[in-house]
């Protein structure tokens, strides 16, 4: 059988590649733990979080891509499974959740997504709890895509959002996310919404109105940290 020695080239990565590979993520998760140790952190409504892991209870994290940077820091060592692309940046920060103690799903929602929904849907039927970014990879910002709605419909798994913002923050405005950069030795307020049952709305509502309630509840979620915000700057 012939080989194409210029294929085997390609699937390969260099030297520096795997150097890379491996020191990047490493770098990136060590100076996030420096960084974050700077920060003083306040949960609110993380109570049924809480209640659910003690019940060995799957759960989606529903986290807006303006989020995504801190995110893994925040949720660390709690074995979380985030769906993660299968590109090479991808590798990267699958190895950035594992330096925090938690797991990746390799897919893309927007290439092959009725793979990806099916890997969320049996890691949550196997009792793992899992994080989405459900206005990811590409926008619009804050505004729901169905995948998440489906990944809990179809596994029973409810759905809680997860936001957070700081006292001082950088938001890069430029950006189609807005990313949200905490300052350092900023409080950062971590808003944990109330458990969402896709399912059970799933009895009354069409797709549409699901979504649109969905929606509605990540947007209070939002609201509810920077409320918290307001509060602790009014001190």
């Amino acid at each position: 059988m012939n080989i194409n020695k210029q294929n085997i080239t390609d699937r390969t990565p260099s030297r520096i590649e795997r150097i890379s590979i491996w020191f990047l993520p490493f770098m990136l998760s060590s100076i996030q733990r420096i960084y974050g140790a700077t920060f003083r952190r306040i949960d609110i409504g993380r109570e049924p979080v809480d209640k659910l892991r003690k019940e060995g209870r799957p759960w989606i994290y529903g986290t807006w891509h303006t989020n995504v940077l801190f995110t893994p820091y925040f949720m660390r060592n709690q074995q979380v499974y985030s769906l993660v692309s299968d590109s090479k940046d991808g590798e990267m920060i699958t190895r950035v959740l594992y330096h925090f103690g938690n797991k990746a799903i390799r897919g893309s929602s927007s290439k092959g997504g009725m793979k990806a929904l099916r890997h969320m849907i049996t890691t949550l039927k196997k009792g793992e709890p899992i994080g989405v970014t459900p206005d990811g990879p590409r926008g619009p910002a804050l505004k729901l895509k169905e995948g998440i709605v489906q990944a809990a419909r179809h596994s029973g798994a409810p759905i809680i959002p997860f936001f957070y913002a700081a006292t001082r923050q950088w938001n890069l405005q430029k950006s189609w996310d807005q990313h949200i950069i905490p300052k350092p030795f900023s409080t950062v307020v971590i808003s944990f919404g109330a458990p969402i049952d896709v399912k059970k709305m799933c009895e009354t509502m069409n797709d549409e109105e699901v979504i649109q309630n969905v929606q509605k509840l990540f947007d209070e979620n939002v609201e509810n940290c920077y409320n918290k915000i307001r509060q602790i700057q009014a001190r």
